[in-house]
């Protein structure tokens, strides 16, 4: 009987407590040393840190873990602990944990847990959270609460493409949906490596990683339902049911492999949960912000315009901005926000000082989110805008003739940041005067300009001499220059202010080289050549006095050795 008991009691207890999962995501950070020197040789460590955060349900009767199990894709596996900012919040305390949304009717807890794991080498890791269970009651999901909740992000490890951190959320899955009312969310996604993302819908997956059995996308009534490829702007256009429903995207990280070509390096899968309810107020409104392209150490501002729907019961309605990502969670200083609460429609402000630290070839994508206080219900909606923050242009570029070439000098870089240094100059050429303008938004030298990339000088060479690869520039031809300054991820500045100049005449200059006769072993060539000016700014004669020689020299096909076949000399230049 004793035994018998005992396995009653067990049993009461495990089902006497709800299944909790709502959402929930898996990052990742590689954590240094990167490298340790193993019998004399310097080989390379993969350790990562790995953070899973769910969002659950909360109550007495909820199921609450202080720990989950993370499957790093190697075959091992790990316990990691509930970790909330830092502190462990299962230490003799129950139904612990980060409360984000305390509505009554629907309270949200934040469970953070982490651990650190070392791959044995490059590879595809597939790193997994599996848990028991679901919500009851998920539309979408057939007996929800019998199925585990699934989690994953790929990683993959190779020799190439360095150190990799997952994007991180900067938004939270916590906010709700109306009937009939387009749903919106943005998860704010920010890679600190600045490596370009991409966003598409997926579904909600079981415990094999597949597509839960019976699975479905919400119903749109004929509207759409998918997410913005590039901002992740996941819309819901609209809910047609009051109930629970489960969405899932993926957020895919990419980078230059070394001949320049994007690779995929790893994702991300967030699955989230959407409340729907019936409530008599429509979503606030932010206009579009449009994109731009600045040079690093410009004050950005935007002016934010902010509206919501006169015709709901509350007029006086307040509507709060908010942004994250991006400039929001880049290097500091951060962007601020100015007059962000306040009755609508009214227009706030966005501030950011740009620095050095924020050169990067991808740009910022920022979020701004607006919510409203009801009536019923707060709603959402998102904003992006992009933000690319380019390096500045190379000053002070300057060609002097100098015989038969043009040496080109600049200023140094006045950008030079440690974590994305400056790498080299690149000098482009072409044989006119007419001006350039560079494309907004676009730092490619177009070729369609006639300008030519001639030469490539290392970050520490500010000048490059020109001699048309070893066959001399032509004397009365204009020549322009520009110089760009490029940096370790690729980013490179705008083209710098043109330059222009033609070669000097104080050399001579052959104008003839015809074959008169030719024999098998003689022949006959006629040369022709011009004098140097002696004038201002061509042949100084002051200044380079005499004796002066010319001297003709001849070699024999395009590979052979120079020899002099005529001189003249004199004390004096005649002309």
């Amino acid at each position: 009987m004793k035994k018998f008991a005992l396995l009653l009691f067990l049993l009461t207890s495990a089902i006497g407590f709800a299944t909790h999962n709502r959402a929930g995501e898996i990052l990742y950070t590689r954590v240094e040393p990167f490298t340790q020197v193993v019998g004399g040789v310097t080989v390379p460590v993969y350790k990562y840190f790995i953070t899973i955060h769910t969002y659950t349900d909360h109550g007495p009767n909820v199921a609450d873990r202080c720990e989950d199990t993370v499957y790093f894709g190697d075959g091992q596996q790990g316990i990691a602990p509930r970790i909330n900012d830092g502190v462990p919040t299962c230490q003799g305390c129950i139904h612990c944990g980060l409360i984000i949304n305390t509505d009554p009717n629907y309270v949200v807890k934040l469970n953070t847990y982490t651990i650190t794991h070392t791959y044995a080498g490059a590879g595809s890791y597939l790193i997994r959270m599996i848990d028991p269970n679901r919500n009851a009651g998920v539309r979408n999901i057939p007996n929800s609460d019998q199925e585990p909740f699934y989690l994953e992000s790929l990683l993959l490890i190779n020799n190439f493409t360095g150190a990799n951190t997952s994007p991180e959320f900067h938004n939270p899955p916590i906010d709700r949906a109306c009937v009939f009312k387009c749903f919106y969310h943005d998860p704010a996604a920010y890679d600190v490596d600045g490596d370009s993302l991409s966003f598409e819908i997926t579904t909600s997956r079981g415990a094999d990683g597949n597509t839960v059995p019976g699975y479905f996308f919400p119903e749109t009534g004929g509207g759409t339902y998918g997410i913005n490829a590039i901002t992740g702007i996941l819309t819901w256009c609209s809910p047609q049911y009051s109930d629970q429903y489960n969405i899932a995207f993926i957020v895919k990280e990419w980078r230059k492999n070394t001949s320049g070509v994007y690779q995929i390096i790893g994702s991300v899968l967030r699955d989230m949960q959407v409340i729907v309810d019936v409530c008599p107020n429509n979503p606030p409104q932010i206009a579009a912000v449009p994109d731009t392209c600045v040079e690093a150490g410009t004050f950005v501002t935007q002016d934010l315009y902010i509206t919501d729907d006169l015709l709901e019961p509350n007029p006086e309605n307040k509507v709060t901005l908010t942004g994250a990502g991006g400039a929001f969670t880049s290097f500091t200083p951060n962007a601020t926000l100015q007059n962000s609460f306040n009755n609508t429609p009214y227009t706030a402000q966005f501030l950011w000082q740009t620095t050095c630290n924020h050169i990067r070839e991808q740009p910022y994508i920022t979020a701004f989110k607006v919510e409203d206080q009801g009536p019923g219900i707060s709603l959402v909606n998102f904003g992006s805008s992009s933000i690319k923050v380019v390096p500045p242009s190379v000053k002070n570029v300057s060609a002097t003739p100098i015989g038969s070439t043009m040496k080109i000098t600049w200023n140094a870089a006045s950008c030079n940041p440690s974590l994305n240094p400056l790498i080299s100059y690149r000098v482009y050429r072409k044989n006119d005067c007419t001006p350039y303008t560079h494309n907004p938004c676009d730092v490619s030298i177009d070729p369609a300009s006639g300008f030519s990339l001639v030469a490539q000088t290392a970050a520490n060479v500010v000048f490059y001499v020109d001699n048309n690869s070893g066959n001399g520039l032509v004397v009365g031809q204009n020549y322009s220059y520009l110089v760009v300054a490029v940096y370790k991820d690729g980013s490179q500045s705008y083209g710098s202010s043109q330059v222009c100049a033609k070669l000097k005449r104080d050399i001579p200059v052959l104008l003839n080289v015809d074959v008169r006769s030719t024999s098998a072993i003689s022949g006959a060539i006629y040369v022709q050549w011009s004098k140097p000016l002696v004038n201002v700014g061509n042949l100084d004669t002051v200044a380079l006095s005499g004796p002066y020689q010319f001297i003709l020299k001849y070699r024999n096909g395009k590979s052979g050795t120079f020899s002099p076949v005529y001189t003249a000399s004199s004390p004096y230049f005649l002309n």
